[in-house]
């Protein structure tokens, strides 16, 4: 009966340890996330064509699903998402970017 009380102890143990190393991996990467995404939406240059931002968001591992009208987002995969660069288009070029927070 010991036997299964310390093992009992050790699940519940190395399951705390993993909800918390967890909740602490996230909360990093969401932190950090705002100011990341404002120096990437500042690299995205008026006039850039479809195929440079698939490119750049490449380089600078983004998300970036091609669309040339519209708006379309930039995505960064660490924030899962949440934080984009909202990516306006005009005559197949980019005509601004801006910081979108998806919440």
């Amino acid at each position: 009966m010991i036997r299964f009380i310390k093992i009992i102890k050790f699940v519940l143990g190395a399951i705390a340890v993993y909800l918390v190393v967890g909740v602490l991996f996230v909360a990093y990467v969401m932190h950090g996330a705002p100011d990341r995404m404002a120096q990437t939406c500042s690299q995205i240059t008026v006039g850039m064509s479809p195929d440079d931002l698939t490119k750049f968001s490449a380089a600078n591992d983004l998300f970036y699903p091609p669309q040339q009208t519209g708006t379309s987002y930039v995505a960064d995969k660490r924030s899962f998402g949440r934080y984009t660069c909202a990516v306006e288009w005009e005559s197949g070029k980019v005509k601004s970017a801006r910081v979108n927070f998806a919440d």
